[in-house]
């Protein structure tokens, strides 16, 4: 397996034709594991390295806001860590 991990965004597919999708990617060997992402429950944006900075930037400066409450403190920090491990595994694969 690879761990490189490649998306497709279809402007249009519904659930069916996600599900359809799922199927046949599922038969790749280098498939191991594979999901349909409901677009009610998840945001899914792409970002550039350039944005995925400036965000973790911004999510480390908003740390130190006392107003954040436990919940907002949480997802904030696990975010900022997703997106630096992101950047630093795109550093060390160049």
């Amino acid at each position: 397996m690879t761990d490189e991990y490649w998306s497709l965004d279809i402007p249009g597919l519904d659930e069916d034709g996600a599900n359809r999708l799922l199927a046949v990617a599922e038969t790749f060997d280098s498939v191991e594991a594979a999901s349909v992402i409901d677009p009610t429950l998840f945001y899914s944006m792409h970002l550039s390295r350039e944005a995925v900075v400036i965000v973790v930037r911004l999510l480390r400066a908003s740390l130190s806001d006392a107003s954040l409450t436990n919940d907002d403190t949480y997802l904030a920090t696990n975010l900022r860590e997703e997106l630096t491990e992101w950047l630093e595994q795109i550093a060390f694969d160049e």
